[in-house]
């Protein structure tokens, strides 16, 4: 059975603020956000991704050898 991709992470949402320098910033619980995403989802979402792409690679490889196995019986 194909496994399922994984979901990708979805970014989160920040409330932006426009300060009087006229620069935007977010606050601090939105910059942890961020580096969450960053730091944490990302990197989870890469391993999955990988793991699935070997998980996709095993069963292709064992349907190209019985393909082989059989195209030579």
């Amino acid at each position: 059975m194909i496994p399922d991709l994984p979901d990708l992470p979805l970014f989160p949402e920040l409330h932006w603020k426009l300060e009087e320098n006229g620069r935007y910033s977010i606050s601090e619980e939105d910059a942890d956000r961020l580096l969450d995403y960053r730091d944490n989802e990302l990197p989870l979402y890469r391993f999955e991704i990988e793991r699935y792409q070997s998980e996709l690679r095993v069963i292709t490889d064992s349907l190209f050898q019985n393909m082989g196995s059989s195209s030579s019986s």
